[in-house]
């Protein structure tokens, strides 16, 4: 059976690339940045995010500027070879890496944390918190911080349609002109620190040291730091980071704990109840 001359050329070249450490560190380092872009820009977009990604990709994929730059890094390594096949090849087998192992850091493991997507109530909720969070924040800090955490707040002013309109109703309706209505950035911020909290915290089992720990759990998960990252400027430091997320967990904290506390009370009064009845059924049998 006579091999195709493409998948000859793609396996010489993919062979002579791999021996060759400079060329792969070449390649990292080009493809990386843009990468990051495809997947930044798919996730800010309004439509589909599938959608949205596939079209950044096959931007990237056929962006003949692209090409032949990676065709210069690889031909120090391949020579003549024709390398657009591979290239396209290349590509398409990186989205498929990249979005497994993205796919991968969601998969929550059995009996632990939140098993469904926050609904759109409960994004309401940590939006809300999320404006309590600045709002606590600018109380703590001098009037230079002060301006810097106005950066993380939306402009009122501003009548262009965003992101995080679509949860504030509840703010909306709620407030009497007072309330902080945080920006896209610091809400998606807060929305990933909400659900490493339901993903790592133990509710059946919760005390001081698990939100202790929590907050060190909080500030390594990769998603957290993804966004916190986008937050990071010259004003605002990784100190302010940490300060929102003991914010965040000091609201947080005594919430969950007031609900299952709540939760146990009335167990034990369905419990009562039984009881009550099983005594009492005991006693009318016995007449």
């Amino acid at each position: 059976m006579k091999r195709s001359v493409n998948g000859r050329n793609i396996i010489d070249i993919i062979t002579k690339i791999q021996e060759n450490e400079n060329v792969l560190s070449q390649l990292a380092s080009y493809l990386e940045p843009r990468y990051h872009e495809v997947f930044n820009s798919a996730a800010s977009s309004e439509s589909s995010t599938s959608e949205s990604l596939l079209q950044k990709f096959h931007e990237l994929m056929y962006m003949e500027d692209s090409i032949d730059q990676i065709s210069k890094i690889c031909e120090v390594a391949v020579g003549s070879i024709p390398t657009r096949q591979f290239i396209a090849v290349l590509h398409r087998q990186l989205l498929t890496d990249l979005i497994e192992n993205r796919a991968s850091m969601y998969k929550i493991p059995y009996k632990k944390g939140i098993t469904t997507p926050l609904n759109d109530t409960e994004q309401s909720v940590i939006l809300h918190i999320s404006g309590y969070v600045l709002y606590q924040l600018k109380k703590k800090t001098n009037a230079r911080d002060t301006e810097a955490i106005t950066s993380l707040i939306k402009n009122c002013n501003d009548s262009e349609k965003t992101f995080i309109d679509e949860y504030s109703c509840w703010t909306t309706t709620i407030s009497r002109g007072g309330l902080v209505v945080p920006s896209d950035d610091f809400f998606l911020f807060m929305r990933e620190c909400e659900i490493c909290l339901r993903r790592n915290v133990n509710e059946c089992e919760i005390s001081k040291d698990s939100f202790i720990s929590a907050k060190e759990i909080i500030m390594e998960d990769h998603m957290v730091k993804f966004y916190s990252e986008k937050l990071l400027n010259d004003k605002i430091s990784q100190h302010v980071i940490e300060q929102c997320i003991t914010i965040f967990l000091n609201v947080r904290g005594p919430a969950v704990a007031k609900l299952k506390r709540r939760q146990f009370i009335g167990d034990k009064k369905d419990a009562a109840k039984s009881l009550r009845k099983v005594l009492h059924d005991k006693t009318n049998s016995e007449k």
